[in-house]
C-alpha cells in the first residue's frame, strides 16, 4: 500500500514498464495501512463538512465568515503532508552521483552526467516536488550571487590566483603537499575568472597581476568587480532570480546549462527544478552538491553551510576499491569532522545522519568473484555454483531456441549472486574501516546499480529492478520524512479537523435571531487580546538559544495563560457555549504544535552557529575574522619573512577585537534567527486568533437578516439548520472513533516525543 497518488510526469520520456508506486514502503507508523486509511477517512469528513455547508444556503453571519469556514474545509479535503527533509548527495567526478539521482527520481536524464565543464562541480542543484502553483512538467528556477556576494567572490578568486606568484611562495619552508595545494587553487581560480570576464578586451593574466602588492590587489578587484556589475544576465533574470518551464529533460537542461557557461557560471548560486517524482511526494529534496575541495573560501563556505542545513547525506562511490577509496574516505571524513562535528560529538554518533551509496554494483569480474566468494565457509556454496553451472551447459548443449530465455535466466541468477556476495563484502569492508568513527552508531551502506535499474524499469521487470537496490534506497529515503510526516498528519487529525467541525456546528446551531438587548460582551475581546498578547510574550522568552526548549510539547504549555489551559474546569467555563469552550481548548493544542515546529527550526539554525563558532572550518567565525591576517602575512617576502608574518597573526589575536567582534557576529546571528522565529510564531498566532475571533462573533453576534414576525421561510431554514447539525454531529462521531483505531499509533507518538525530550535535555 502507498499513500501517494501515482501520475507519470507530463510528456516526458519515462520507464514506464515499471511503476514507482507499487514499491514496498517502510515499516513506519506513518505508513500503516490502518494509518493510511483513517488519515483518508478524516479528509472525506472534511469534505462531506464542506458539502453539507455548501448545501444548507445558511444566512450570512458575520460578514463573509460562514464563505471563509467552506474554503478552509474544502483545504482541509485536499490535505497532503508538506514537511520536507533535504539529502545532500556527495561525490567525485565519474562516481555516478547524476546516474543515481536519475534513478532514484525514476526521470532519465533529469541531472546530466558526463563531462559538461566546471559549472557541475560549483553548483549547487536541488530537485523538489512540483507544487500547485507549477503547471508546466518541469519548472526551473536560478538563484544567482548579489551585488555583495560577488564582490567576496571575486575577491576570493584573485587571491587565490595571485597567491601562487607572491614572491614568497617558492620558498624552501613551504611544503611540497602546500605548494601544489596552491598551484592547482590557482589554476582553478584562474579558469574561473577566465570564464567570467575574457570577454573583456582589457582581461588577461598581465593585468591581474601587473602590481602584486596589497594596493594593486585593490585595483585588480576594483576591476574585476566593475566588470561584474555590467554583466548581462539571460532573458527573465530579475533581482538575483532566474525562472523558466520545460517539457522535456533536455530542454531543462539546455535552459539551465547557460548558467554553467561562459560568464555566467562562476555566479551561480544555486538550480532548483521542479519535477514529478515519487520520491518527491514523499517529501524528500535532492540536492546534488559540488565537492568539498572548492577553489576558493567564498564557495566552500556556502557549501558547508548548506550542508549544515541538510537533514541527510549520501557519499557516492564507485564500488570497486570502495574501501580504500580515497576520494570516499576524504569526502567522508570531511563530513563528520568539519561539517557535523558538533552533532557527531553530542549524540554519539547515532546523531550523524550519513550514508555511503556505492555505485555501479553491476561492473564485475565472474571469475575473481568466484574465487573471492564460492566454496567451504564462503557466501556461496560450491553445490549452488555447481548446479547452475552444469544446467547452463546442458541448455547450452541443447540449442533450443526455447532454452535460450532459460539459459539466460540462469546466467543472470548465477551473476546476481556474485554482485550480492560482493556487495556484503563492501558493506563489511566499510563497516569495519570506518567503525572507529561511529562510536555506537550504524553507518547505512547501499551497493546499487543504476545501469541495472535503468535497464529493467524500462522492460518492467520488477524483480531485476529489486536487485539493482535502487528501491531500498527509495525506500530509506522515505524512512528521512515519515516520523514528521506523523507528526503533521496527527496534527490534522487531532486538531485541525475537529476545530473545523466545532466552527462548522457553531454556525449550525446558532440561534434564528437574537433579541436587541442580547448585545456582545465586549470584555470578551479584551479578554482574547490580552491572552494573544501573552502568548506572543511567552514565546518570546522562550525563544532564547537554550537547549531545554529546542523540542515542543510540555515546555509549550508554559505558554499559555491558566485561564486559557485545556484542563481550566474552572465553573466560570460553564456560562459558555460548550462547544465554544471545545473550539478553544483545540485552538490551544494548535498553538503548542507551532510552536514547537518554529522552535524545532530555530533549534537548527543555533546549532549550525554553535558549529560555526566552536569548528575551525571555512565558514567559521574565527576563520572569518582572522583571513585577513592570514593574507596580509602570505604577502610577506625577503629575509625575516616567518618573524614578520608571526607578528602579524599573532598581532590580530592581541589587538583585543578578535574575541569582541566574533562575540558580536554570534550574538548577532542569534538575534536574527530569533527574530525570524518570533515573526513565524506571530503570523501563525495571527491565524489561530483570527478563527477564534469568528467562533466568538458567530456565537455571539446576530445574523445580518433577522427575521421579521411571520416569516415563512424561517422554520425552513431552521430545518435545514437543524439537519446540517445533526449531519456535523455524526461526522464528528466517525471521526472521534477513527482515532480511536489509531490509538496505538498515538501512544507511540507520545513516547518517541517524550524519549526526545529526555534524550535532549541531557
Amino acid at each position: 500500500m502507498t499513500p501517494f497518488s501515482s501520475y507519470n510526469a507530463d510528456g516526458n520520456t519515462t520507464m514506464a514498464g515499471y511503476d514507482v508506486t507499487i514499491e514496498e514502503v517502510p515499516q513506519e507508523p506513518f505508513y500503516d495501512f490502518v494509518y493510511q486509511t483513517e488519515l483518508e477517512k478524516s479528509r472525506g469528513i472534511a469534505r462531506s463538512a464542506t458539502s453539507a455547508l455548501e448545501l444548507a444556503s445558511l444566512p450570512t453571519v458575520h460578514g463573509d465568515y460562514l464563505q471563509r469556514l467552506i474554503h478552509n474545509g474544502k483545504s482541509l479535503g485536499e490535505f497532503k503532508v508538506s514537511n520536507t527533509r533535504t539529502i545532500a548527495i556527495l561525490g567525485g567526478s565519474g562516481e555516478g552521483k547524476s546516474s543515481l539521482i536519475n534513478s532514484l527520481l525514476h526521470f532519465p536524464d533529469i541531472a546530466k552526467s558526463g563531462d559538461i565543464g566546471a559549472a557541475c562541480t560549483s553548483v549547487v542543484t536541488e530537485y523538489r516536488p512540483k507544487t500547485a502553483s507549477h503547471d508546466a512538467p518541469i519548472t526551473m528556477e536560478v538563484e544567482y550571487l548579489s551585488t555583495s556576494e560577488r564582490e567576496e567572490l571575486i575577491k576570493e578568486l584573485l587571491w587565490s590566483f595571485r597567491r601562487m606568484y607572491l614572491p614568497n611562495a617558492e620558498d624552501d619552508g613551504i611544503a611540497e603537499s602546500e605548494y601544489a595545494r596552491m598551484l592547482r587553487e590557482s589554476g582553478e581560480a584562474w579558469s574561473s575568472l577566465e570564464a567570467a570576464f575574457s570577454h573583456q578586451r582589457a582581461f588577461n593574466k598581465n593585468f591581474l597581476m601587473q602590481d602584486m602588492s596589497e594596493a594593486g590587489l585593490a585595483v585588480a578587484t576594483a576591476q574585476l568587480v566593475q566588470w561584474s556589475h555590467e554583466l548581462d544576465w539571460p532573458a527573465g533574470a530579475d533581482s538575483g532570480k532566474w525562472t523558466s518551464t520545460a517539457d522535456t529533460a533536455d530542454e531543462c537542461y539546455e535552459k539551465t546549462s547557460i548558467f554553467m557557461q561562459d560568464q555566467f557560471w562562476p555566479f551561480t548560486k544555486i538550480i532548483r527544478v521542479y519535477i514529478e517524482a515519487q520520491i518527491l511526494k514523499a517529501g524528500i529534496i535532492l540536492a546534488d552538491l559540488p565537492g568539498l575541495h572548492d577553489t576558493n573560501l567564498a564557495r566552500v563556505k556556502a557549501a558547508q553551510d548548506y550542508l549544515l542545513r541538510c537533514d541527510h547525506i549520501f557519499v557516492v562511490a564507485r564500488i570497486s576499491r570502495a574501501i580504500t577509496n580515497e576520494s570516499l574516505k576524504s569526502s567522508f571524513f570531511s563530513v563528520v569532522s568539519k561539517h557535523a562535528a558538533l552533532e557527531w560529538e553530542e549524540s554519539g554518533g547515532k546523531g550523524m545522519k550519513i550514508a555511503i551509496i556505492c555505485t555501479n554494483s553491476e561492473d564485475i569480474n565472474e571469475k575473481s568473484a568466484r574465487r573471492e566468494f564460492c566454496g567451504p565457509n564462503s557466501r556461496i556454496s560450491e553445490e549452488v555454483m555447481a548446479n547452475l553451472d552444469k544446467d547452463i551447459s546442458k541448455e547450452k548443449a541443447n540449442g533450443d531456441r526455447q532454452l535460450v530465455k532459460k539459459l539466460k535466466l540462469r546466467q543472470v541468477l548465477q551473476r546476481l549472486l556474485l554482485i550480492n556476495a560482493r556487495n556484503m563484502h563492501v558493506k563489511e569492508g566499510l563497516q569495519r574501516a570506518y567503525s572507529a568513527e561511529i562510536p555506537n552508531g550504524v553507518l547505512q551502506i547501499f551497493c546499487v546499480s543504476n545501469t541495472s535499474y535503468e535497464k529493467y524499469s524500462m522492460k518492467g521487470d520488477a524483480e531485476m529492478v529489486q536487485g539493482s537496490g535502487i528501491p531500498e534506497v527509495r525506500r530509506f529515503c522515505y524512512t528521512v520524512t515519515s516520523h514528521a510526516h506523523l507528526l503533521e498528519a496527527n496534527h490534522f487529525r487531532n486538531s485541525k479537523i475537529p476545530s473545523f467541525l466545532n466552527s462548522a456546528l457553531l454556525v449550525a446551531t446558532k440561534p434564528a435571531y437574537q433579541t436587541m438587548e442580547a448585545k456582545i460582551d465586549r470584555s470578551i475581546y479584551f479578554t482574547l487580546f490580552e491572552v494573544k498578547e501573552e502568548i506572543k510574550k511567552g514565546a518570546t522568552g522562550k525563544m532564547r538559544p537554550e537547549k531545554k526548549v529546542y523540542r515542543g510539547g510540555r515546555s509549550v504549555q508554559s505558554l499559555v495563560p491558566e485561564r486559557w489551559r485545556p484542563h481550566d474546569e474552572s465553573p466560570k467555563r460553564e456560562h459558555f457555549n460548550p462547544v465554544l469552550m471545545e473550539g478553544i481548548d483545540l485552538k490551544l493544542i494548535d498553538i503548542e504544535y507551532q510552536f514547537s515546529q518554529v522552535v524545532e527550526e530555530l533549534a537548527k539554525s543555533v546549532q549550525i552557529i554553535c558549529s560555526k563558532a566552536s569548528e575551525p572550518n571555512q565558514s567559521s567565525y574565527v576563520v572569518t575574522e582572522m583571513t585577513p591576517a592570514y593574507r596580509s602575512a602570505a604577502q610577506e617576502f625577503g629575509i625575516g619573512t616567518a618573524a614578520r608574518q608571526r607578528q602579524k597573526v599573532q598581532g590580530r589575536i592581541e589587538e583585543g577585537t578578535l574575541f569582541s567582534n566574533i562575540s558580536m557576529a554570534i550574538s548577532k546571528d542569534i538575534k536574527a534567527e530569533v527574530k525570524a522565529s518570533f515573526c513565524a510564531v506571530q503570523k501563525e498566532l495571527d491565524g489561530i486568533f483570527d478563527v477564534t475571533e469568528n467562533d466568538i462573533r458567530t456565537v455571539l453576534a446576530m445574523e445580518e437578516q433577522p427575521d421579521q414576525k411571520g416569516d415563512t421561510t424561517r422554520e425552513d431554514r431552521e430545518r435545514r439548520k437543524e439537519g446540517l447539525a445533526c449531519e456535523l454531529q455524526d461526522l464528528k462521531r466517525q471521526h472521534e472513533e477513527g482515532l480511536i483505531s489509531t490509538d496505538s499509533i498515538q501512544r507511540e507518538i507520545t513516547q518517541i516525543t517524550e524519549a526526545e525530550e529526555e534524550s535532549f535535555a541531557l
